[in-house]
C-alpha cells in the first residue's frame, strides 16, 4: 500500500527543487564588460532576495595593475539613483578575454549612500599572475538594500 502522505510530500519537494534550479541556472547567465571602456553591468545579474536592480547604479572602470605589489584592481562608480538611502554589495569577476578562465573575484561593499550621492570604490583583485590579453571585468551579482 503507497503511503498518499509521503507521495504528496514527495511530489511537492520535486516541484520546488525544480523551481529553484530553474530559477538558478537563469539568474547565473553572467554579462560581461570590457576592460578597455567603463563597465555597464547586463540585467541577468544576480540578485539577492529583496534588493533591487541597480544595475544603472554601477559603473566599473578599467584594470590596472599596481607597480609595486603587482595586484590588478579597478574603480567602481556607485551612485545612488533611488528615492532612499541604500546599501550597495557588488560581486566582480576577472576573466580572460574569452570568458572561460575566472581568474579572480572582489567584492565592493559601499553603505549609506544617500539619494543621488556617488562613491568611487576600489575592486582589489590579489593575484599577481600576470593578467592575459583582454581580461576583463564582470559583475556577478549586485545587491541594493535601503539602509536603515
Amino acid at each position: 500500500m503507497v503511503n498518499r502522505v509521503a507521495l504528496a510530500t514527495a511530489s511537492v519537494g520535486v516541484v520546488v527543487a525544480s523551481s529553484v534550479l530553474v530559477t538558478a541556472c537563469s539568474s547565473t547567465a553572467g554579462g560581461s564588460s570590457s576592460s578597455h571602456s567603463p563597465a555597464k553591468p547586463k540585467s541577468s545579474i544576480s540578485h539577492a532576495l529583496g534588493s533591487k536592480d541597480a544595475t544603472g547604479d554601477v559603473k566599473i572602470g578599467k584594470i590596472t595593475v599596481d607597480s609595486v605589489l603587482g595586484f590588478p584592481s579597478a574603480p567602481v562608480t556607485v551612485t545612488n539613483h533611488s528615492s532612499k538611502r541604500s546599501n550597495y554589495l557588488i560581486e566582480i569577476s576577472l576573466e580572460s578575454a574569452d570568458g572561460k578562465t575566472q581568474i579572480d573575484t572582489a567584492d565592493v561593499a559601499v553603505d549609506n549612500l544617500e539619494p543621488g550621492q556617488s562613491t568611487v570604490q576600489k575592486a582589489q583583485f590579489t593575484t599577481s599572475d600576470k593578467l592575459p590579453a583582454g581580461a576583463k571585468l564582470v559583475i556577478k551579482s549586485l545587491d541594493r538594500l535601503a539602509s536603515s
